[in-house]
């Protein structure tokens, strides 16, 4: 389940499936209020892109990023991980918008998934932290950062894409443990909690896109492996863009791996 033909950009025709996803993400996103700072004009408006966001905090975040970039642009094709088919509700598991990865052992399918979205000048997002474990001490913790992995960054040197790192803060008020709901409540309860959100919440998601970094696609030093190479780029990305623009933000934002 890592690879789907139907996927945007591999397959670009129409698909009455885009009419559904339009829908579905009008609908998610109705109850939220987006302040960007008009930060959308750091997104290309052509060519191949990776979007990396920070912190993953719940279950909403490609949908809104992916409303940011349509004011710019074609929405996100988006890596998540394989338990995620069987958890979310299959309205929402677009096989247009989403493919699957196994954390434990991600096969080369992965990789070539990642590789024709971007051959085709397409949008592939992900979280940069992957799973959240930024407070071990607190599964129920859904802001201190982990460190940030090194995957979305080799595939952007790999499909020599730049990488745009979004910053969105506050989804954890929104509907964060979708699969509890969805268990305890079906899909009834998860749209009453959507409703009252936006009826009576109306505290604002803050997202910031930063500049296009592309210091990863310069020359690899000799001896200096692709997966390092990854991970020094990453590391620079997350302290010197991502951290500033989070503080920004919040000055008292628990930063965990990255204080």
């Amino acid at each position: 389940m890592e690879t789907d033909t139907q996927l945007l950009y591999i397959q670009n025709g129409f698909s009455t499936r885009d009419l559904l996803d339009n829908s579905v993400q009008g609908f998610l996103s109705w109850p939220v209020k987006i302040e960007t700072a008009g930060t959308e004009r750091n997104i290309p408006e052509v060519g191949s892109l990776v979007v990396g966001f920070m912190p993953h905090s719940g279950w909403v975040e490609p949908i809104i990023i992916n409303k940011c970039l349509e004011k710019v642009r074609r929405k996100a094709v988006w890596m998540t991980k394989m338990e995620n088919g069987k958890a979310l509700p299959s309205v929402m598991a677009s096989p247009r918008l989403l493919f699957y990865v196994d954390r434990e052992s991600p096969g080369p399918t992965t990789f070539e998934t990642a590789a024709k979205i971007l051959a085709n000048e397409g949008v592939l997002g992900s979280a940069l932290e992957g799973t959240r474990r930024g407070n071990p001490d607190d599964p129920n913790d859904l802001k201190t950062l982990a460190e940030a992995l090194p995957g979305l960054m080799y595939m952007a040197t790999k499909g020599r894409a730049p990488l745009v790192g979004a910053v969105i803060l506050g989804c954890e008020n929104y509907l964060p443990q979708l699969e509890q709901v969805k268990a305890q409540r079906g899909i009834g309860g998860i749209l009453k909690e959507i409703v009252r959100r936006g009826l009576y919440d109306k505290t604002p998601i803050q997202v910031r896109f930063t500049e296009p970094y592309t210091a990863h696609l310069g020359n690899r030093e000799n001896g200096i492996k692709a997966s390092s190479w990854a991970g020094l780029h990453t590391e620079h990305l997350v302290r010197e863009q991502i951290i500033p623009e989070i503080l920004k933000l919040d000055p008292d934002y628990p930063l965990g791996y990255y204080k």
